[in-house]
C-alpha cells in the first residue's frame, strides 16, 4: 500500500509501485507521482502486510523533457513509538534518474517513509517532490 502527503492536479500516487521504471510513451500522470507544489516537506509511504527487512532502494525519479527531477534531499525512516526514525539521507549532488540508497544494516518494519524536507526539491522545483517508482530489496546488489 502506498501514501502520500499530497498530489499536483492530475497525479495519484499509483505509479509509485506499478512495475513501470521506463515511462517513455506515458501520460505525464501515469508515468510518475508529483507532490503539491507547496513548501511544505512531502513524503511516500510504503505499507506492507508484516514487516519486511530491506538492504537497499532505488528511487527512480521523474524525467521532465529528458532531465530528471532529482530531489536534493531525502530521509529514509521507519516508525518508531508515536513518530518516525531516520534511518538514512541521501543528498544527490546532481540530478541523476535513479538514486541507490544502501543501508549499513538491512531494516525491518512493515513501513518505510521516503521524506524530502521542506524545500528540497528537484532544481527549479524545490517544493515539488517528483517520482516515478521506488523499489525496496532485501538483499544488497551484487558487485
Amino acid at each position: 500500500e502506498v501514501a502520500v502527503d499530497s498530489s499536483f492536479s492530475g497525479y495519484d500516487a499509483s505509479p509509485l509501485n506499478d512495475g513501470v521504471t521506463v515511462g517513455e510513451g506515458l501520460h505525464w500522470t501515469k508515468e510518475a507521482w508529483a507532490s503539491a507544489d507547496k513548501a511544505q516537506a512531502h513524503f511516500i509511504e510504503l505499507r506492507f502486510p508484516e514487516p519486511r527487512s530491506i538492504a537497499r532502494a532505488l528511487v527512480y525519479w521523474s524525467l521532465d523533457a529528458g532531465v530528471a527531477r532529482t530531489s536534493r534531499e531525502i530521509t529514509i525512516e521507519v516508525p518508531e513509538g508515536e513518530g518516525w526514525k531516520r534511518v538514512a539521507i541521501v543528498r544527490p549532488p546532481a540530478p541523476e534518474a535513479v538514486t541507490e540508497i544502501r543501508f549499513p544494516q538491512a531494516i525491518r518494519s512493515d513501513r518505510f517513509r521516503f521524506l524530502q524536507p521542506v524545500g528540497a526539491g528537484p532544481q527549479g522545483r524545490p517544493n515539488l517532490m517528483w517520482v516515478r517508482e521506488i523499489e525496496l530489496f532485501p538483499e544488497p546488489a551484487a558487485r
